[in-house]
Order: structure tokens, then sequence, then C-alpha cells
């Protein structure tokens, strides 16, 4: 499998929990593809329940009056019939707009909070009021859009 093509969506659930007390940016991260990653003419590139890799690369507590936790996550590898290929994809929040361009309309993708703007790659979640022995259950499900190489 070479490079896979930019845009295509790629729906992720953790395998694994994450306790927020121990956390830390470098720590592995496991997924598995909720549904197969399909090309443009529909044909299976990477089938459902693929495992997917990557790493967390930011992991805290906000304190004061709105307590929560934040976990940043970047995505590094996807595993096809048993051989690990690198992959890269940016979150996708679902979100879509349409702004008209040169009398055609063009897709707009709606960016989401500053936070995750931080690097093109990373995913950010927060989970609001988490206390600091929270741990994250496995099942958690995100959303991305793969990357060009």
């Amino acid at each position: 499998m070479s490079a896979l093509p930019p845009g295509l969506p790629l729906k992720l659930a953790f395998t694994e929990p994450i306790d927020t007390a121990v956390a830390a940016a470098g720590d592995p991260i496991r997924a598995k593809l909720t549904a197969a990653i399909r090309g443009r003419s529909s044909e299976v590139l990477v089938p459902a329940g693929a495992i997917v890799s990557g790493r967390i690369v930011k992991a805290g507590s906000l304190y004061g009056k709105d307590k929560s936790f934040l976990l940043a996550v970047k995505l590094e590898s996807v595993v096809v019939g048993g051989i690990s290929r690198p992959v890269k994809a940016t979150p996708d929040s679902g979100l879509r707009r349409f702004t008209k361009s040169a009398g055609r309309l063009s897709q707009r993708l709606e960016l989401g909070p500053l936070l995750a703007l931080q690097h093109r790659e990373t995913g950010v979640f927060e989970f609001p009021g988490a206390a600091p022995n929270y741990v994250i259950k496995s099942g958690l499900v995100s959303n991305w859009l793969t990357l060009g190489p």
C-alpha cells in the first residue's frame, strides 16, 4: 500500500483506557478503525478493524473555574496485511461550509477551536470537569481526514 490519498475519512475508537494521572507526552496510544477507509471509487484501502497507532503529544490538566483535562494525540501508523504503514491525518470536526469562489462552490473546512491549531496533525480532546484521577475509557471515538504525503 502506498500513502493514502488526502481527504479520506477515518473513524477511530481508542482500544485502551488512558489514565490521566499518569498519561504523558510520548506515551503510545492505539485505536482501531470502526469503518473501512475507502478510496474515491469506493474500493477498500484499509479494512475496518485495522489497528492505528499514535502518540500522546500533550497531556495536562487545566485548573481554575473550568477544570478540565486536555489530551493531544498524533496518529503515526496503520497496520494493513500485517505490515505497519505510516499514516498522516488531521482531526475532522465534521462541520463543512461552502463558499462561493469564481462562480463555483468550493468546500471549506471548519477549523474548530484554537487549541486544535497547535499542529495540523494533532487532535485535541478536552474532558471538562475531569478529576485528577480520571480514566478515559476505551472506545472513545474520533473522526480524522487523511493528509497527503
